[in-house]
Order: structure tokens, then C-alpha cells, then sequence
């Protein structure tokens, strides 16, 4: 051997080429280093499942025919057995277990998600019934404290009658009423003789007018049997509303006298009973409830109605039973003076009303004496003290447009006292 040459067995330790590779401090290469972050952890989450699939599969299949196996062609499978015929070691499961227990790991998953979602809205649902449960209350104590709050009244005398304001939130001035009174002796000139009924939602301001005089409700009291029919007999299942949408549509959008009789006919007067009881209405001229929900166009005061209106705010201002579909079809009414006199021709949110009017012409037969009313309410989004139920009734021939000055006159006075 050569002197020059080394024997392989003295030679140094070859050195790694460390170009792109982490150098170990014993000479070996290390891994690569790690990175954290999102996008790393969302790959481990996403490759390791699919990489530990494929290793218990090459490791079910290497323990069926692993190294030394030997092809059984009788059976067309590898034999369990070494060349010396000693049982190989195998695993105890197959593809089709690791891809089902995968299948349950995947609904488990699921199932908890599902799970906590449903806690977790189910926790937001019982947080929003308790808010609205205590702005109910809230709103409740409002207006038992305005109810119960010290009022101050204006009255002045009108043809003999007398023209009342009660007011909890400020005091009313006789200037504050010359509108009103100039309004009604108007009418009077015009040989009409009205009566006024209005409170705002708040309870706060009251004006009335010859409001325990009865009048012919002609249609004005299709509003008030409806809404019985659906808080009574629709919203408790007991009639589809699909049985009796055309009908209402019809009734309430055109004055409809047919679909009205239908509904009479067909649901009868217990829903109005049973609705006029819940809702303390008081019967006005007649002796009993049942006396006044049997008649289909009965005599009324102004204040019954408005009373009955009070009771159907709520409801058509909610989000219950049908009073949303309700409060839809009271909006497309084709005749109100009410909706004339406050929102005229502006499509503007800030005001709405919702009313039915009713009117009569005068016949030769006195059996029923001419009518021109309108009842409703009028909405002024998040402010109870300028929104309120209103009934005007009179016995115009059928003469609904001469009730607009006077109405025009009360909306005035609830918005400017508001203001005061």
C-alpha cells in the first residue's frame, strides 16, 4: 500500500453539505424548521388525517402480504405465514373500519357543533324575549303612570255640547282648542253633527266630543268583527287563514258588503263575544255584549270605537298571530278620511294609519240613519305621545270628506302638544 494513501478505516468522517439544510450540532441534519401560524396549523389539520389514512392502509395491507408473504392462488390471497410457516403478526382492521370510524369521528364533530349552536341561539333567544318582556313592562308602567299622573283639563262649550282635552303632560290653553271648535261648528253649519274620540297610546292626552252619542257604524265596524275573527278563531287553529284572506282583502280594501255578509255567515258572532269580553268593551246603547256582536252593523259611540282600537293597536303593530298580514291589508284601504287628512299623498314612514271607514246615504226609510265615520289609529314610529286611536263619527249622507278639517285639527293639536 501506498505511503500516501490512507487506509479508508483513518480517513475523517466525511462532512454533510449543509446548502438549504439546518446543520445539527452533532453533524447531522436536522428537520425543517417549523413555522407557526394559522396556515400551517389549517394544513396540519387537513393533511395529518389524510396521511395517517394512508399508513394504517399500507400497514393493514403489508400485514396481509408483508415481506416474505406467500400468494395463495387457491384462495387469491396472501397467506399469514413466513417461509417457515410461523404466523405473521396482523392488524385487526381494514380500510373499510378506518374510513367508518373516520365517518363517526366526522357526525361526532358534527353533532357537538350542532349542539353548541343550537345552546348558543337558544341562549340569544331567551335574551331578546327577556328584553322585549322588559320593555313591555316598561312601556306597561309608562302609561299606568301617565294614566295615573294628574291631569289637567280644558273644556269649552260648543253648540250646547261640550268639547273636552285632559292632558298629563302639560297644561291645555283654550287657544290650544280653537281649531277643534272651529271645526266642529263648521260641521254644524253644515247641519252634520259629529263626535270625537281620541287618546294617544301613551295615555297622556284625551280629547272628546259628544262621545256617548250613538251612531250608525255602517261599515266602520268591519275593522273590529275581522280582527275578533282572527285573534279568535285564525291565530288559535281552529280556521286557516287561507279560508278567509280573500274574503278580509275584500272587506277591508273595498268596503266589500258581500264578503263581509260571508264572513258573518260562515264564523257567526261568538269570536266578536268572546273578543269584546277580553277587551272590557263596553256594549255602548245595548244592554249586553251578545246583544251588540249579534247585529252585523250595530250603534256605536265614538268612544266604543276608540276603545275597540286601543285593543287593536297592539296587535297590528306587532309581529303575532296574523296581526302583521292585518296591519298590511288596514294600509291599503281605498277610502279613509283619516289617511287623507294626516299622510295626504306622501308614501313617508314617519306617519301611518290604519282605519276603517264606514257611511251611509239618508233613505227614505229612517229604519237606519245616514253615517259617515272613520276609526283607526295613527302611527308615529317610536313615539307613543304623538301616536293614537281616534274614532270620528256623524251622521253625514255618506259625506266622508267634510270629516277632514276636523280630523286635520286634532292631529295638529296631539303633534304640537307633544311638543310643548
Amino acid at each position: 500500500m501506498s505511503r500516501n494513501r490512507q487506509n479508508r478505516h483513518d480517513r475523517p468522517p466525511r462532512q454533510p453539505q449543509t446548502a438549504g439544510r439546518r446543520q445539527r450540532s452533532d453533524g447531522r441534519r436536522g428537520r425543517k424548521p417549523q413555522h407557526s401560524g394559522f396556515e400551517d396549523w389549517l394544513a396540519d389539520m387537513i393533511t395529518r388525517p389524510i396521511l395517517a389514512v394512508r399508513r394504517l392502509r399500507n400497514g393493514s395491507t403489508k400485514a396481509h402480504r408483508g415481506r416474505g408473504g406467500r400468494y395463495d392462488q387457491r384462495s387469491g390471497r396472501y397467506n399469514d405465514r413466513d417461509r417457515k410457516g410461523r404466523r405473521r403478526p396482523q392488524r385487526h382492521y381494514s380500510t373499510s373500519n378506518v374510513y367508518l370510524l373516520l365517518l363517526v369521528v366526522v357526525v361526532l364533530v358534527l353533532v357537538v357543533v350542532t349542539g353548541v349552536t343550537r345552546c348558543v341561539r337558544t341562549q340569544n333567544e331567551q335574551k331578546q324575549q327577556e328584553l322585549a318582556a322588559q320593555q313591555a313592562e316598561q312601556e306597561h308602567q309608562a302609561q299606568e303612570a301617565a294614566a295615573n299622573a294628574p291631569k289637567q283639563v280644558q273644556e269649552q262649550d260648543v253648540n250646547s255640547l261640550t268639547l273636552r282635552a285632559e292632558s298629563s303632560s302639560g297644561n291645555v290653553s283654550p287657544d290650544d282648542l280653537k281649531d277643534i271648535k272651529a271645526a266642529i261648528e263648521s260641521l254644524n253649519e253644515q247641519n252634520i253633527h259629529p263626535a270625537v274620540s281620541l287618546q294617544t297610546i301613551d295615555g297622556s292626552l284625551s280629547v272628546s266630543y259628544n262621545d256617548n252619542t250613538s251612531y250608525y257604524t255602517a261599515s266602520s265596524i268591519k275593522g273590529v268583527y275581522i280582527t275578533a275573527l282572527l285573534q279568535e278563531q285564525v291565530d288559535t287553529d281552529e280556521t286557516p287563514y287561507a279560508n278567509v284572506k280573500t274574503l278580509i282583502e275584500n272587506a277591508i280594501i273595498y268596503s266589500d258588503n258581500s264578503s263581509y255578509a260571508s264572513l258573518r255567515r260562515q264564523y257567526g258572532d261568538d269570536c266578536l263575544k268572546a273578543w269584546m269580553k277580553e277587551n272590557d268593551i263596553d256594549p255602548g246603547v245595548y244592554d249586553t255584549t251578545d246583544e251588540y256582536a249579534e247585529v252585523w252593523y250595530p250603534r256605536s259611540t265614538s268612544a266604543q270605537l276608540m276603545d275597540a282600537w286601543l285593543s287593536i293597536y297592539p296587535y297590528v303593530t306587532g309581529d303575532e298571530g296574523c296581526g302583521p298580514a292585518l296591519a298590511k291589508i288596514f294600509k291599503q284601504r281605498e277610502v279613509s278620511p283619516i289617511k287623507d287628512a294626516v299622510q295626504g299623498e306622501s308614501d313617508s314612514d314617519e306617519v301611518t294609519t290604519m282605519s276603517k271607514a264606514g257611511w251611509y246615504p239618508l233613505t227614505s226609510e229612517q229604519e237606519v240613519t245616514p253615517a259617515a265615520n272613520d276609526a283607526g289609529i295613527v302611527i308615529r314610529e317610536g313615539n307613543d305621545r304623538t301616536s293614537y286611536a281616534i274614532a270620528i263619527m256623524s251622521d253625514a249622507n255618506q259625506d266622508l270628506d267634510a270629516l277632514k278639517p276636523l280630523i286635520s285639527a286634532l292631529d295638529q293639536f296631539v303633534t304640537s302638544h307633544a311638543s310643548n
